[in-house]
Order: structure tokens, then sequence, then C-alpha cells
């Protein structure tokens, strides 16, 4: 099959079949190498199959797919680790923050001649609770 049956096929322009098949686009869309793959007639799971053999003048085009597809997984793993991580922040805060005002909720309630939510309160309702 030829680059440009293939680009009439994916609906993919010419000249991006061409540079990935001849290995000069470094990081293809996974769109695009989805179609390609599709026109080609296979599906990603050909694509990593070890029996895989890549179309004739197009033998970067196997390892370019795997690299940017590794890649991209790297990518979502790290971003992944990100928000997780940020999350746990978060979560170790509002905890943080929560146990400060119980706290201070329990010595004011405990200790009598503390009373700061109730000095505070009573000022803004304009009597002592």
């Amino acid at each position: 099959m030829s680059l440009q049956q293939i680009s009439d096929r994916s609906g993919v322009p010419l000249p991006t079949v061409r540079d990935v098949f001849n290995g000069r686009t470094q990081a293809p869309r996974a769109d695009t190498l989805v179609a390609i793959v599709h026109a080609l007639d296979g599906s990603l799971d050909d694509l990593f199959s070890p029996a895989f053999v890549p179309p004739e003048g197009s033998h970067d085009l196997h390892s370019i797919m795997i690299d940017y597809l590794r890649a991209e997984v790297e990518s979502q793993r790290r971003e992944l680790h990100r928000l997780r991580t940020e999350k746990a922040l978060i979560v170790a805060a509002l905890v943080a923050v929560l146990l400060g005002v119980i706290s201070l909720l329990v010595c004011d309630r405990l200790n009598p001649n503390v009373g700061w939510f109730r000095d505070i309160a009573g000022r803004l309702m304009g009597y002592i609770v």
C-alpha cells in the first residue's frame, strides 16, 4: 500500500503520513497513529504483537509508535502521581485545621477561664453566651 493510499484511507494529510513513516515526527498525535494503523487494517493490539510486520518502507513506524505510547504512559503516570500527592497534602491540611478547631472548641468548653469562642459570640450577638 502506498503512502498516498494510507493518507486517503486514514484521512491524515499525505505530508503527515510521510513524516511519520520516515521518522521525522518525534511525537505524532495519538489520533494520527490510530488512523494510520486502522488504514493499514490493523489495531493497536496488532501493533504491539511480536508478529507485527510493518509495511515495506516504514520500518521506523513501529518503534516510533511504541516510543510515543510509552512516553505518553509515563507522562500520564507522572501526572497521576502529582495529583495523588496534591490530594494527600490537601487532605492532610484539612485534617490539621479540623483538629485545631476541635482542640480550641474543647479547650473553650472545658476551661471556664478561657472562653474565646463564647466571648467572640457574645460580642457579635451583643451579649455573653
